[in-house]
């Protein structure tokens, strides 16, 4: 996710965003990525809506799969940034457009998903949720593309839980290192 206004250590600043979306669609590319093709997501702000951005102007369809309902995501995962930031937060309104978009379908996670993980952290169960429905196309079909700077997160359910948990299961990541990006800028 892109950095709350005043985040102790960046890790994601907002500056990084233009070279963050820049090494998204060149990963796409590289998976040749095109319409026809099938990505899943949460849609959180950052990466997740970049990417989510990124295949649909290559024409593919989007499953955001939310672990809340879509005003409650929307609060805690995508327009959380304070007004007062030097530089607008419109990931909300991006989350929006997104979410009206024709070859976009959205489901929230069912409250009953956690038979198997026994977790209470909602973003590790959308994690597992997720991963069970990419798996379903069959393990050699899933490639994994992350932003992450290769360090834990804030909270359980971040991207390192979903890099192993697919590392488990069979797919394939295509890890997007986001501290040479945030270096050059």
């Amino acid at each position: 996710m892109i950095d709350k206004s005043g985040r102790d250590t960046p890790r994601f600043p907002p500056e990084c965003e233009p070279g963050v979306a820049r090494a998204i669609n060149e990963q796409l590319a590289a998976l040749g990525a095109r319409a026809g093709d099938l990505a899943l997501t949460q849609g959180a702000c950052g990466a997740d809506l970049l990417f989510a951005e990124a295949l649909l102007a290559r024409g593919a369809s989007l499953h955001l799969h939310l672990p809340l309902d879509v005003q409650s995501f929307i609060a805690r995962s995508v327009g959380f940034r304070k007004a007062d930031s030097s530089i607008p937060d419109r990931w909300a309104e991006r989350f929006d457009a997104v979410l009206a978009h024709p070859s976009v379908r959205a489901t929230v996670m069912p409250t009953d998903f956690d038979a198997k993980q026994q977790t209470e952290n909602i973003f590790e169960r959308c994690n597992h949720w997720m991963l069970e429905r990419a798996l379903a196309y069959g393990p050699s079909k899933v490639q994994f593309i992350c932003v992450w700077n290769g360090e834990g997160g804030d909270g359980r359910g971040g991207t390192d839980h979903l890099r192993e948990a697919v590392r488990q299961r069979g797919g394939s990541e295509c890890w997007i290192d986001i501290r040479p990006l945030c270096a050059k800028r």
